[in-house]
Protein backbone atom coordinates (compact mmCIF):
# COMPACT_ATOMS: atom_id res chain seq x y z
CA UNK A 1 0.00 0.00 0.00
CA UNK A 2 2.88 2.36 0.75
CA UNK A 3 4.17 2.03 -2.80
CA UNK A 4 0.82 3.05 -4.26
CA UNK A 5 0.21 5.81 -1.72
CA UNK A 6 3.65 7.36 -2.22
CA UNK A 7 3.26 7.27 -5.98
CA UNK A 8 -0.18 8.88 -5.77
CA UNK A 9 1.19 11.54 -3.43
CA UNK A 10 4.20 12.52 -5.56
CA UNK A 11 2.94 11.87 -9.09
CA UNK A 12 0.95 15.12 -9.41
CA UNK A 13 4.11 17.13 -8.69
CA UNK A 14 6.06 15.18 -11.30
CA UNK A 15 3.25 15.70 -13.81
CA UNK A 16 3.18 19.42 -13.07
CA UNK A 17 6.97 19.61 -13.55
CA UNK A 18 6.71 17.58 -16.76
CA UNK A 19 9.55 15.25 -15.81
CA UNK A 20 10.78 12.90 -13.14
CA UNK A 21 11.61 9.35 -12.15
CA UNK A 22 9.82 6.65 -10.21
CA UNK A 23 11.97 3.61 -9.43
CA UNK A 24 10.24 0.59 -7.94
CA UNK A 25 12.06 -2.49 -6.68
CA UNK A 26 10.43 -5.87 -7.31
CA UNK A 27 12.36 -9.15 -7.36
CA UNK A 28 13.08 -12.11 -9.58
CA UNK A 29 10.35 -13.71 -7.44
CA UNK A 30 7.87 -11.53 -9.34
CA UNK A 31 8.07 -13.89 -12.33
CA UNK A 32 6.66 -17.03 -10.71
CA UNK A 33 4.67 -18.22 -7.72
CA UNK A 34 6.99 -19.05 -4.83
CA UNK A 35 5.64 -21.51 -2.25
CA UNK A 36 6.67 -20.61 1.33
CA UNK A 37 7.14 -17.03 0.10
CA UNK A 38 3.71 -16.75 -1.48
CA UNK A 39 2.77 -13.30 -0.19
CA UNK A 40 6.24 -11.93 -0.93
CA UNK A 41 6.22 -13.21 -4.53
CA UNK A 42 2.65 -12.06 -5.11
CA UNK A 43 3.38 -8.53 -3.91
CA UNK A 44 6.50 -8.41 -6.09
CA UNK A 45 4.39 -9.53 -9.07
CA UNK A 46 2.08 -6.60 -8.31
CA UNK A 47 5.03 -4.19 -8.17
CA UNK A 48 6.28 -5.46 -11.53
CA UNK A 49 2.92 -5.35 -13.30
CA UNK A 50 1.93 -1.99 -11.86
CA UNK A 51 5.29 -0.43 -12.68
CA UNK A 52 5.20 -1.61 -16.28
CA UNK A 53 1.66 -0.30 -16.72
CA UNK A 54 2.60 3.09 -15.24
CA UNK A 55 5.68 3.20 -17.48
CA UNK A 56 3.40 3.08 -20.53
CA UNK A 57 0.81 5.46 -19.10
CA UNK A 58 3.32 8.15 -18.16
CA UNK A 59 6.09 7.94 -20.76
CA UNK A 60 4.51 10.61 -22.95
CA UNK A 61 4.55 12.98 -19.98
CA UNK A 62 8.32 12.94 -19.48
CA UNK A 63 8.06 10.72 -16.40
CA UNK A 64 10.06 7.50 -16.34
CA UNK A 65 8.70 4.63 -14.28
CA UNK A 66 11.21 1.80 -13.98
CA UNK A 67 11.18 -1.49 -12.09
CA UNK A 68 14.34 -3.27 -10.97
CA UNK A 69 14.17 -7.01 -10.26
CA UNK A 70 17.17 -8.09 -8.20
CA UNK A 71 17.85 -11.60 -7.03
CA UNK A 72 19.25 -12.25 -3.56
CA UNK A 73 20.82 -9.17 -1.95
CA UNK A 74 23.17 -9.26 1.04
CA UNK A 75 20.94 -7.73 3.72
CA UNK A 76 19.31 -8.93 6.94
CA UNK A 77 16.33 -10.17 4.88
CA UNK A 78 17.51 -13.80 4.93
CA UNK A 79 17.89 -13.87 8.71
CA UNK A 80 14.50 -12.25 9.28
CA UNK A 81 12.89 -14.72 6.86
CA UNK A 82 14.50 -17.64 8.71
CA UNK A 83 16.45 -18.77 5.66
CA UNK A 84 19.73 -20.67 5.58
CA UNK A 85 22.81 -18.61 4.82
CA UNK A 86 23.84 -21.13 2.15
CA UNK A 87 20.86 -20.14 0.03
CA UNK A 88 22.17 -16.61 -0.30
CA UNK A 89 25.87 -17.46 -0.61
CA UNK A 90 25.95 -15.65 -3.96
CA UNK A 91 23.97 -12.62 -2.89
CA UNK A 92 24.73 -9.34 -4.56
CA UNK A 93 25.85 -6.36 -2.56
CA UNK A 94 23.66 -3.34 -2.02
CA UNK A 95 26.19 -1.34 -4.05
CA UNK A 96 25.78 -3.70 -7.04
CA UNK A 97 22.01 -3.27 -6.88
CA UNK A 98 22.40 0.51 -6.66
CA UNK A 99 24.60 0.57 -9.77
CA UNK A 100 22.08 -1.58 -11.65
CA UNK A 101 19.27 0.79 -10.62
CA UNK A 102 21.20 3.85 -11.78
CA UNK A 103 22.02 2.15 -15.10
CA UNK A 104 18.35 1.28 -15.59
CA UNK A 105 17.35 4.90 -15.07
CA UNK A 106 20.18 6.17 -17.29
CA UNK A 107 19.03 4.02 -20.19
CA UNK A 108 15.41 4.98 -19.50
CA UNK A 109 14.35 1.35 -19.32
CA UNK A 110 11.06 0.07 -17.99
CA UNK A 111 12.47 -3.13 -16.57
CA UNK A 112 15.90 -4.20 -15.37
CA UNK A 113 17.83 -6.82 -13.48
CA UNK A 114 20.98 -6.75 -11.39
CA UNK A 115 22.84 -9.36 -13.45
CA UNK A 116 22.62 -11.26 -16.70
CA UNK A 117 22.03 -14.44 -14.69
CA UNK A 118 19.02 -12.93 -12.89
CA UNK A 119 17.59 -11.77 -16.20
CA UNK A 120 18.00 -15.22 -17.76
CA UNK A 121 16.36 -16.95 -14.80
CA UNK A 122 13.41 -14.53 -14.84
CA UNK A 123 12.85 -14.74 -18.58
CA UNK A 124 13.30 -18.53 -18.68
CA UNK A 125 10.55 -18.89 -16.10
CA UNK A 126 8.10 -17.25 -18.49
CA UNK A 127 8.68 -20.01 -21.04
CA UNK A 128 8.46 -22.96 -18.66
CA UNK A 129 5.22 -24.72 -17.67
CA UNK A 130 3.54 -23.01 -14.76
CA UNK A 131 3.38 -26.16 -12.62
CA UNK A 132 7.05 -26.90 -13.21
CA UNK A 133 8.27 -23.49 -12.09
CA UNK A 134 5.93 -23.50 -9.09
CA UNK A 135 7.26 -26.92 -8.04
CA UNK A 136 10.90 -25.97 -8.56
CA UNK A 137 10.43 -22.75 -6.61
CA UNK A 138 8.82 -24.70 -3.76
CA UNK A 139 11.70 -27.20 -3.60
CA UNK A 140 14.25 -24.39 -3.69
CA UNK A 141 12.53 -22.54 -0.88
CA UNK A 142 12.26 -25.70 1.28
CA UNK A 143 15.99 -26.29 0.68
CA UNK A 144 16.65 -22.70 1.75
CA UNK A 145 14.97 -23.26 5.10
CA UNK A 146 12.02 -20.95 4.39
CA UNK A 147 8.81 -21.78 6.23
Amino acid sequence: MALVELTQRFLPGLQKAGHGYILNIASTAAFQPVPYFSLYAATKAFVLSWSEALHEELKGQGILVACLCPGPVATEFQMVAGMSERFFARSQSVDEVTVAAMNLLARRGALGWTSVFQRMVSLASEFSPHGLRRGLAGRLMRWSGAQ
